[in-house]
């Protein structure tokens, strides 16, 4: 029983000094390519459970990647799924 204990208390401390290797270098997100990506979205899901977002979706009407900029239009839907 003491030996359990004690083997157990060994592999914690050893799990807590343990170092998770580095996955590589791990560069910050661009903005821009993910404009350039994604041209129309769509809303999955809203913190709130308002029901205009339920089939909320956009699409981008501009993209200027040396401005840095995108527009996208929103697109909200009623209950019955027509605009």
């Amino acid at each position: 029983m003491v030996c359990g204990k004690l083997a157990f208390c060994l592999l914690l401390c050893g799990l807590v000094a343990a170092v998770p290797t580095s996955n590589g270098r791990r560069d910050p997100a661009d903005s821009v390519k993910l404009y350039e990506a994604f041209p129309s979205s769509v809303a999955l899901f809203t913190s709130s459970n308002h029901t205009s977002f339920k089939c909320l979706s956009s699409s981008r009407t501009a993209f200027d990647p040396k401005a840095k900029t995108a527009t996208y239009v929103w697109h909200f839907k009623g209950h019955s799924g027509h605009k």
